[in-house]
């Protein structure tokens, strides 16, 4: 099941099957994505982009942004870890270390609820803008990490 958004074809089994495209086209899924949803997702945010949003709330645009980039993905690969060693789950072949770890830098992508727990978390209009920004260039920041980590990342089978 497909559909096409301005040119690009987009549906679950393709951006799970992404090893079946050549490498230029994986390339160009990773720097080009589809600008739907983040326009969307901007356009009802209502983040504003200005550097007196920031003003006075380093301290929270700093903890925002560190949840995101560090604590999302230190969560996900170190319960994966434990979980592997403990023997709950076992790790597949097919996917390496690596590219486990740019699926955790991934899950910093968490734009729509994170904004929706600082909607709710923060009744000061300044707060709350700041908290927007930060949720901003941390999910840009976590997407550039995670496909960084995954440009030349090989499965446990082809290492």
């Amino acid at each position: 099941m497909a559909c096409t958004v301005g040119g690009w074809v987009m549906s679950l089994p393709t951006i799970l099957t992404a090893r079946q495209y050549d490498q230029e086209t994986e390339i160009s899924l990773l720097a080009y994505p589809p600008p739907v949803l983040p326009t969307f997702a901007l356009a009802n945010a209502g983040v504003v982009l200005s550097a007196d949003a920031l003003d006075g709330h380093g301290l929270l645009v700093l903890a925002i942004m560190t949840r995101l980039m560090l604590g999302k993905p230190l969560g996900l690969i170190g319960a994966s870890k434990i979980a592997v060693r403990t023997g709950i789950a076992e790790k597949l072949g097919a996917y390496s270390w690596r590219q486990h770890a740019g699926a955790g830098a991934l899950a910093g992508i968490g734009f729509t609820m994170s904004l929706f727990i600082a909607g709710q978390a923060f009744s000061s209009a300044s707060e709350f803008a700041a908290a927007k920004t930060a949720i901003l260039v941390a999910s840009v920041s976590a997407r550039t990490i995670g496909a960084i980590i995954l440009w030349n990342a090989k499965s446990s089978s082809e290492a």
